[in-house]
């Protein structure tokens, strides 16, 4: 997932302060959103219909560098099964897709592009979690009519 990060000098602390004291989503994700938004709003005011584009590119492998601090900065690519050797990569974040690996590489040619690549076997259930948040937190700011 790609978040547009506004420069700092577009908030107010105040702003921010008050974001962070709305007790309906509790998660970095969900504060992030609002800020956001917040940001969007005063730049361009709503126009009704509202359409929000969010692009998940790397999903699978962003939640599991915000699980892992371990895994931050490193090249990572998520795979179907733990210990896997005939199969693939299933998502890999920015910093392996600079090595040339996509989704779909056969995990041989993934290590052999990049040595250091670090390997995690896929976990669903926490993915979908994320992605529940993520949507309350747009639903949140952005109902859908």
């Amino acid at each position: 997932m790609t978040l547009i990060k506004p420069p700092p000098s577009q908030f107010r602390t105040r702003r921010r302060v008050k974001a962070a004291a709305q007790p309906a989503v509790r998660s970095g994700v969900g504060l992030r959103i609002r800020l956001i938004f917040a940001m969007l709003r005063r730049v361009h005011p709503p126009r009704h219909p509202a359409c929000l584009y969010v692009d998940f590119d790397g999903f699978f492998a962003a939640c599991e560098e915000q699980a892992d601090p371990r895994l931050h900065g490193r090249p990572l690519g998520v795979i179907p099964v733990a210990d896997a050797v005939n199969s693939c990569v299933i998502a890999a974040n920015a910093r392996a897709k600079r090595h040339g690996i996509r989704t779909g590489m056969a995990i041989a040619e993934a290590r052999r592009r990049c040595p250091e690549l670090a390997l995690v076997p896929q976990r669903p259930d926490h993915y979908v979690r994320v992605q529940q948040r993520i949507l309350a937190a747009i639903l949140d700011v952005l109902p859908i009519e």
